[in-house]
């Protein structure tokens, strides 16, 4: 029932991109195969929440604006014929800020820039086994956020799988055998990733 605190602010208009990348891909040597990517985009119109001139309602805005750099770069090489590596990170940069006359709400750019973790990595091991069997191990890392405030974490995978006949096969996964973590929301309603291990059996049909 009206009076209503949040109005949904009939002038709302389009968040707009302007994005550039660029970037390499290709094979130095026969071994190995690299990619990387510089990236930079500059954004307006984001969504905020401005407080109305009655200063008793809010209403959605298009108070901030900012740009978003970074990098992303990934490689594989086949160290032996039963032993490939690959590894790959991205490193972020965001720099937002309010337009002038905004009277944002919702600490937006604090929101914002904190939802972004500034770098993830990851490092994979490829084994072939006798009898065609394959695993792999999976170390990956993901930064800190600090709106709201979820730590960093580095986990390990791993899969194992063997063929059963030509249309099947048997793996075992595991995943965060180095312990639980969060992801993202506040404390109080956080969901807790922990270890999970299954064993699968896929059949195909022709």
């Amino acid at each position: 029932q009206p009076p209503f605190l949040l109005d949904g602010g009939p002038g709302f208009r389009s968040e707009t991109a302007n994005v550039l990348q660029l970037g390499y891909r290709g094979q130095p040597l026969p071994a190995l195969n690299l990619s990387a990517t510089l990236f930079h985009g500059d954004y307006d119109h984001l969504h905020t929440q401005e407080l109305a001139p009655s200063r008793t309602s809010i209403f959605f805005g298009n108070g901030m604006r900012g740009r978003v750099s970074g990098l992303e770069a990934w490689g594989m090489v086949q160290a032996a014929p039963w032993l490939r590596l690959h590894g790959g990170f991205t490193l972020l940069r965001p720099r937002l800020s309010l337009k002038p006359g905004s009277a944002d709400t919702g600490d937006s750019v604090a929101a914002t820039e904190g939802a972004m973790p500034r770098q993830t990595w990851q490092l994979r091991a490829a084994f072939n086994l006798p009898r065609e069997g394959e695993l792999d191990l999976m170390l990956r890392h993901v930064g800190a956020l600090t709106a709201p405030d979820v730590a960093a974490y580095t986990a390990v995978d791993l899969r194992l799988a063997y063929p059963l006949s030509p249309n099947a096969d048997i793996a075992l996964t595991a995943r965060n055998l180095s312990g639980g973590h969060g992801e993202f929301t506040a404390m109080q309603t956080r969901t807790e990733f922990g270890r999970d291990v299954q064993l699968q059996l896929r059949m195909r049909w022709p």
